[in-house]
């Protein structure tokens, strides 16, 4: 099954293909810190919530779009070894915190363990949740801005930014992700065992019916 090379995916490989894999963008979380001589550092070209420069893209080399989710990456302050903290302190002290024991990280490396935190929390909370379960609150559950735009999923940002709080405290994971004056789209599939979808007065009606790989299955279109 192999697909050629191409310019347009630039992400997925290996396990990130697999829809039980939830694949993690990074989004811009801050662009300052005071390091540990007490010099404030700026990264001149971030921008806090956009998407990273070199977060992740899809889609899959079989037309899924990936990533899944889009966390805080870009950067972060993360604990350092206590055995290298002497070594950054000498060389690198720009990128250390004021107490010399944390350093400034980032990347998917650092947004996807913010999800895989999020998984175990409410995994404690609901122990005999699926894989599918948790994946859909993940990526169902997830909050759109102006960064993201409405137009979501999508291969940038998957299905929004992580929202931990909607997550552990409730949301459906089922709703219209995406809507304009004449379209919509209802995510998971399956969302329920059954739903009621008004038309009201439209001349037009048409429904299509895709399997979680996103391979339409059906199509039903009506006219007035």
């Amino acid at each position: 099954h192999y697909k050629l090379a191409d310019k347009t995916q630039n992400m997925v490989s290996s396990f990130q293909c697999s829809d039980k894999v939830i694949t993690v963008a990074n989004y811009i979380n801050r662009k300052t810190h005071v390091d540990c001589a007490n010099v404030l550092q700026t990264e001149p070209n971030d921008h806090p919530q956009q998407i990273a420069a070199l977060s992740s893209r899809g889609p899959t080399r079989d037309g899924r779009i990936k990533p899944d989710i889009t966390s805080t990456g870009e950067y972060t302050m993360s604990a350092l070894p206590a055995s290298a903290q002497a070594w950054f302190i000498a060389n690198q002290p720009f990128k250390l915190t004021p107490d010399g024991k944390h350093i400034r990280d980032g990347g998917t490396s650092s947004a996807a363990p913010v999800v895989a935190g999020v998984a175990a929390l409410y995994f404690e909370a609901n122990p005999t949740a699926s894989w599918q379960d948790v994946k859909n609150k993940i990526m169902y559950c997830s909050k759109a801005d102006l960064f993201t735009g409405s137009n979501l999923p999508n291969n940038n940002w998957g299905h929004g930014k992580l929202d931990a709080f909607a997550v552990m405290t409730g949301c459906s994971a089922a709703g219209i992700t995406s809507m304009n004056s004449n379209n919509f789209t209802l995510y998971p599939n399956p969302s329920s065992s059954s739903i009621h979808i008004d038309f009201n007065a439209a001349a037009k009606r048409k429904i299509e019916i895709y399997s979680v790989v996103g391979d339409l299955i059906t199509t039903s279109e009506t006219n007035k």
